[in-house]
């Protein structure tokens, strides 16, 4: 029996690294289970088409000129396998319609149910979820929450590893995967500036600026700059406090219990960042353009100081974010795979 599924995702500086990251978190828990992933691509570029290949899947890409139905059906005849997993904003319900007049039985991963969903098993693992209402086909499993966060099993080690924020207090900077406004940059000088901790940015494998934080780092022992680390949950599990995009990273900080300031750097990410807050999980500052870094490293220095609030930030965290998303999600696919043999 064939087990292979194609991701059809896409990750850039314009879109994040977000989808990529969560359809990567899938396919490592599929991987387990006896399943191969290749990642279908189109304006995904090299280094993150490289970061999909480093963790052991195919990825092939698509041609921008012809039509996305008719390539997929090549790679079908290709992997000899008609599931596919699409987590893209590029597409909409036209798309799902096609894909089920040819055959395929589709996962989607979804964050807004914007329109219908001809789909198998549909994911939306952010907190706001529930509150949604999908069109969907009768018989569609709806796996809703953060029950079903896409989160890397080296997450879930973390977790269970970690005791108490490393001894020498840090606080960790994750703007995103590209951060198109180069917070990272500006959040680095301020916050050297206005507190006496170790400071921790952490760069995605599109992030501008990249040389220049560098380059201030060498300036500032407070300061390191890791790129694409692959102890990036350990990093963060250590963290006293970090400022933060609110993609899914947001996730990934709540089921380590790392409290944390949420900075709104796309529109995508304003109903994360708002039901987080509502949860007591993050203080949302929100949208970026509304800031100076400054006044960020302000709050970030008045939180440092409420050790009880970030206690209890961190345990609605772990609380909301057990880790196992991706296994859960994992053995619905494969109940999917068998119960259509």
């Amino acid at each position: 029996m064939n087990r292979t599924i194609i991701f059809r995702t896409d990750g850039s500086r314009t879109i994040g690294v977000g989808h990529v990251y969560r359809c990567l978190a899938l396919a490592e828990a599929l991987r387990s289970r006896g399943c191969n992933a290749c990642f279908a691509v189109t304006v995904t570029p090299a280094a993150i088409q490289d970061l999909i290949r480093q963790h052991g899947h195919q990825v092939e890409v698509l041609a921008s000129g012809a039509p996305e139905i008719t390539q997929l059906a090549a790679l079908a005849e290709r992997y000899a396998t008609r599931l596919l997993c699409v987590d893209t904003y590029a597409v909409e319900a036209a798309y799902f319609r096609d894909l089920q007049a040819t055959g395929w039985r589709t996962v989607c991963i979804d964050d807004f149910a914007g329109f219908a969903i001809a789909a198998e098993v549909v994911i939306n693992h952010n907190a706001y979820a529930a509150d949604l209402r999908y069109e969907v086909p009768a018989g569609t499993r709806l796996l809703l929450g953060p029950r079903y966060a896409l989160l890397r099993r080296q997450f879930r080690e973390a977790r269970a590893a970690a005791t108490a924020p490393a001894a020498t207090p840090y606080l960790l900077v994750l703007i995103g995967g590209s951060d198109p406004h180069q917070w990272s940059l500006r959040l680095a000088h301020s916050l050297l500036a206005a507190l006496p901790v170790n400071i921790v940015v952490v760069a995605g494998p599109a992030t501008i600026g990249l040389p220049e934080l560098q380059q201030l780092a060498q300036a500032h022992a407070r300061l390191r700059v890791k790129s694409q680390p692959p102890d990036l949950p350990a990093l963060m599990a250590g963290a006293s406090l970090a400022v933060s995009g609110a993609g899914v990273t947001t996730y990934e900080l709540a089921c380590l219990g790392v409290p944390s300031l949420l900075l709104i750097v796309a529109d995508n990410q304003r109903q994360n960042a708002a039901a987080l807050g509502r949860l007591g999980i993050a203080q949302v500052l929100g949208w970026h353009a509304d800031w100076q870094a400054d006044a960020i490293a302000a709050r970030a220095a008045a939180l440092l100081d409420n050790g009880s609030e970030r206690q209890a930030m961190a345990a609605r965290g772990r609380r909301l974010v057990d880790g196992a998303g991706a296994e859960r999600v994992a053995e619905e696919i494969v109940h999917e795979i068998d119960s259509s043999h």
